[in-house]
């Protein structure tokens, strides 16, 4: 059977999205599982420039849930192997989550793992995903504010008697003002299934457009990006080498400006001035709607 998860935050900035690309590159390209990422996150969608894809898409979730495209075409298939259905970029798309669950449906037959990449919060939209998802992740920093959003997205889950396969403490620093795993257990009496720590190489696997389980294998936090991996689906992990480590730490750390970062640069400008363009646009239709309910000033006497 295809297992269905929802990767959800009480609150952004906690590296959700950035879960959910190296999660599902991990279990695509390493354990070779047939995985489908599902950006839900439609009003702030980020998922896509994870694996650098910056243009405009032929299709998005909007044209999938619509029924616009058929199952069959309706993935941006990464070299991993990974299948992607992104979240337009557009500010004013208007998507009906609550046709999600059909569409997992569709998937059933044509793949081991789907992963939602939920809206941060506990809106309408967290809860339209939520009737779809089998299991949950819950993605927290270790913060009072982001675990006490944790907490109440717990709650949400549990009313809806969703199993929370665990939490995830993302960009961990063992600093003494930190909240502990234990505590975080303590008050949430959910486990702590994985303790991602905070790494400059994240940013830099993000700027490749490249998942960092990619990018750095053998990097500490790919280890620990893959170990949670192989847990998600009860499989052995075999941590890389002392030697394969030693190779990956003295590497050269500054990046050079290749041909593939330039493509990027130009890339993320050519997507500023779409965002642009169709913001002027908007503007430009709301004056004349405006202009037309103003009234007319009366002659002077």
């Amino acid at each position: 059977m295809t297992r269905v998860i929802g990767v959800l935050s009480g609150k952004g900035g906690v590296g959700k999205t950035t879960m959910v690309a190296n999660l599902g590159a991990a279990l695509s390209y390493i354990f070779k599982k047939k995985v489908v990422l599902i950006d839900c996150n439609v009003t702030a969608s980020h998922l896509r420039l994870h694996f650098g894809l910056y243009d405009k898409m032929a299709f998005t979730i909007e044209e999938v849930s619509e029924g616009a495209v058929p199952n069959n075409h309706s993935f941006h298939i990464h070299p991993s192997g990974l299948k992607i259905i992104p979240a337009p970029l557009a500010l004013d798309s208007k998507i009906d989550l609550k046709k999600i669950g059909e569409l997992v449906k569709n998937l059933a037959n044509s793949c081991d793992i789907v992963i939602f990449d939920c809206t941060p919060g506990l809106g309408r939209e967290v809860i339209s995903v939520c009737n779809a998802i089998d299991e949950a992740l819950i993605v927290t920093t270790p913060d009072i504010p982001s675990v006490t959003d944790a907490l109440r997205t717990i709650n949400i889950l549990e009313k809806l008697e969703i199993k929370i396969t665990g939490i995830i403490l993302n960009r961990f620093k063992g600093k003494n003002y930190d909240v502990t795993v234990d505590e975080i257990e303590s008050i949430c009496n959910v486990p702590v299934i994985s303790v991602i720590p905070e790494d400059s190489k994240i940013p830099e696997s993000i700027l490749r457009g490249m998942p960092i389980t990619l990018y750095d294998k053998n990097s500490k936090i790919s280890s620990k990006l893959e170990k949670l991996a192989a847990y998600l689906i009860g499989e052995e992990f075999s941590a890389p080498s002392l030697r394969d480590r030693i190779k990956s730490f003295f590497r050269p750390k500054k990046l050079e400006k290749t041909k593939e970062l330039a493509d990027i640069e130009k890339l993320k400008t050519e997507l500023r001035e779409r965002l642009k363009q169709d913001l002027e646009e908007k503007l430009i239709e709301l004056r004349k709607k405006l202009s037309k309910t103003k009234t007319v000033p009366r002659e002077k006497i």
